[in-house]
């Protein structure tokens, strides 16, 4: 190894000395460090890299880099033809970068689901097959069988559960909860308008908590909510009519 001094431009991780990796990937990393640019990015050839290293052969060369590629303290970009590029990571930027891979592993499904399937134990795979059957059918689908293994499966509830989702065994149950839950968007919509007036043949009805009531007629509340789609366009024009909403396009 000859006497030159070399500029090194990269910083160095302090868990470096503390890492599982052998003293050689960790000397190496050094010798990129005196190659590299003030962007820690460098693209020596591998026999520039032993020979600067001291190193008497190729392999414990690669056997090196690729040891501190595994540990994450470099990133080696390879192109074929080409020389590799090496760009070293310093402490800061290296957490960086394991953060972002952590958040892309983190599951799709949201977090009171995750919370209602630790009940399940369910294994890795179960938990990707999951994934797959809510963003192909939806929150509501899923949610539909959980309630469904819960209510009806005696002993392995992971393997209902699986089965459930695969099969729509909780079809009947998403039906109803899909009806319950229109049922209450329905109300909400409802009680936004309570204290308003419309007029229906000739008659004018007040909208109250317990329904459409005027003089003898009334309709009850759970007839409008449940025949919300039909009764909504009727109410809202007939509301516009007499200034009191304005006109939504309807």
């Amino acid at each position: 190894m000859n006497s030159k001094s070399y500029i090194i431009h990269t910083i160095f991780p302090i868990d470096l000395f503390q890492a599982e990796i052998s003293v050689t990937a960790k000397y190496l990393y050094f010798v990129l460090g005196s190659f590299a640019n003030k962007d820690g990015v460098c693209f020596p050839r591998l026999s520039t890299i032993r020979e600067r290293a001291g190193i008497k052969n190729d392999k414990t060369v690669i056997k090196a880099l690729k040891e501190l590629e595994r540990a994450g303290f470099i990133e080696i970009i390879r192109d074929r033809g080409k020389h590799n590029v090496y760009k070293l990571f310093p402490e800061r930027e290296r957490k960086k970068k394991n953060e972002n891979k952590e958040e892309k592993k983190r599951s799709v499904l949201p977090s009171g689901l995750l919370n209602e399937l630790r009940d399940f134990e369910l294994n890795e795979s179960d938990t990707k097959k999951i994934e797959g059957i809510y963003v192909k059918r939806g929150e509501e689908y899923v949610r539909s069988a959980i309630e469904y293994t819960k209510k009806h499966a005696k002993t392995n509830k992971r393997a209902y559960l699986i089965q459930t989702l695969e099969k729509d065994w909780a079809a009947k149950e998403r039906k109803e909860m899909e009806r319950q839950n229109a049922f209450e968007e329905a109300k909400r919509e409802y009680e936004s308008l309570i204290g308003k007036s419309i007029v229906m043949n000739g008659k004018e009805y007040q909208i109250s908590e317990s329904g459409i009531v005027g003089d003898k007629d009334a309709v009850p509340l759970g007839y409008v909510l449940q025949e919300w789609d039909s009764w909504k366009p009727f109410l809202m024009k007939s509301l516009i009519k007499r200034d009191f909403l304005k006109s939504d396009g309807m």
